[in-house]
């Protein structure tokens, strides 16, 4: 019996991007390869625009609840050791995501912004240095037209490290920030360690 051979059909770029963006938010994808953990947070009609705007930016946001997204940054050369100066990659950064930011689709939406430590120092001097890299990365999103009342920072020091301080690479890794966009009220606990 023969069969009948069928044109192959080219999927629209939009449909292809839609179904990645809803595998993503969904949790069935990840960057690692591992399974995702527990079930994926519902999402309202809010969400999947703002997730998409960030990620059509190159960025990495992820939906940790309904209305709540964490937005990683590139971190390795956002921050010198033992300063507070926001580097010219993290500048640029910035400005894009302000770009957004103010932008009408998040009108309503607040930011927290999360400092970070690497190890060198006391954890008193790292407390101060993370609460000091948050502040300058608000400063810089007001800089580029963000209402000051829709941000806040808050430092966390050394105790949240996501790569091992013992070499160079992880260390600079650690001195970042993290972004929570969030519209409402920030849930207890949504912005708890990875």
């Amino acid at each position: 019996m023969l069969s009948t051979i069928r044109p192959l059909r080219l999927v629209p770029a939009r449909v292809l991007l839609a179904g990645l963006l809803v595998g993503l938010l969904s949790g069935c994808a990840s960057l690692t390869g591992a399974p995702a953990a527990g079930p994926a947070p519902a999402t309202t009609a809010d969400d999947a625009p703002v997730v998409a705007a960030f990620s059509n930016l190159g960025y990495y946001p992820a939906l940790l609840a309904p209305n709540l997204i964490r937005l990683d940054l590139p971190s390795n050369d956002s921050f010198a050791s033992g300063s507070a100066e926001v580097l010219a990659p993290m500048q640029r950064a910035l400005v894009a995501v302000a770009g957004q930011f103010n932008s009408p689709l998040l009108h309503g939406w607040q930011m927290l912004v999360v400092g970070h430590a690497d190890d060198r120092g006391s954890d008193a001097e790292n407390q101060v240095m993370s609460l000091a890299r948050a502040t300058n990365v608000v400063r810089t999103l007001v800089t580029q037209g963000t209402d000051a009342g829709r941000l806040q920072a808050e430092g966390r020091g050394e105790r949240e490290p996501l790569a091992t301080n013992d070499q160079r690479y992880g260390r600079a890794l650690n001195r970042r920030v993290e972004l929570f966009l969030h519209r409402g009220a920030m849930p207890a606990g949504a912005t708890a360690p990875r």
